[in-house]
């Protein structure tokens, strides 16, 4: 489901280190470290704002935390800096949700911009299945509706989806349109790719044979 996508992206220029996801299609936690930056520029923001606090001065005080903040050093790490702790080295960036990883915008020792995207990660708990519909058919699928998927690579078992829309683009070499369905993915047990059978139920109303 492409609406579960978050991108992981870089706050401050640096060099990228402790990277722990090597390759896409890792599995990652929420609050699993992902990597850590290296920065000149946070330490000089973090000297500025020990400076502001003996010096005494709100107003600086509050634009160098703000500026901190910016640079996505949390709250936590500014209270210890506050109170008299070393300034940290590096930031290291977590992964917000569950998930796998579905793209890697850095490497080890690299340099990195801020802004850049560094990870982006998918939920695998809800996904997207795709079904091409034969043009002659399509109006009797319809948002809203249910399917039932089967798979292969679960034999006997049957999951129930949901039409979110019939997408208004005509495949023209095999005359079909493509219906979008969620379904929920306990367990992890589908991957992204399996090739599914989708059967719709059919629409209330009227006679038919």
């Amino acid at each position: 489901d492409e609406r579960s996508r978050i991108e992981v992206r870089a706050r401050v220029e640096g060099y990228v280190e402790q990277l722990a996801v090597r390759a896409t299609g890792e599995r990652v936690r929420r609050g699993q470290p992902l990597f850590a930056i290296f920065s000149p520029r946070l330490a000089a923001t973090q000297h500025e704002f020990v400076a502001a606090l003996a010096a005494g001065d709100a107003d600086l005080l509050a634009a160098a935390r703000a500026r901190l903040q910016a640079l996505g050093l949390d709250t936590a790490a500014i209270n210890r800096l506050a109170a008299g702790a070393a300034p940290a080295q590096r930031i290291v960036y977590h992964a917000p949700r569950d998930g796998v990883v579905t793209e890697l915008g850095v490497r080890e020792g690299s340099l990195i911009e801020p802004g850049t995207m560094a990870v982006a990660i998918l939920s695998e708990q809800a996904l997207w299945a795709v079904a091409a519909v034969p043009e002659r058919q399509a109006g009797l699928v319809r948002a809203g509706g249910e399917a039932t998927i089967t798979v292969a690579a679960v034999p006997g078992e049957s999951f129930t989806a949901k039409v979110i829309e019939v997408l208004p683009a005509l495949d023209a070499p095999t005359r079909t349109l493509q219906a979008r369905l969620e379904l929920a993915n306990p367990g992890g047990r589908l991957a992204a790719g399996m090739i599914a059978e989708v059967v719709f139920a059919a629409p209330s109303g009227g006679h038919a044979l």
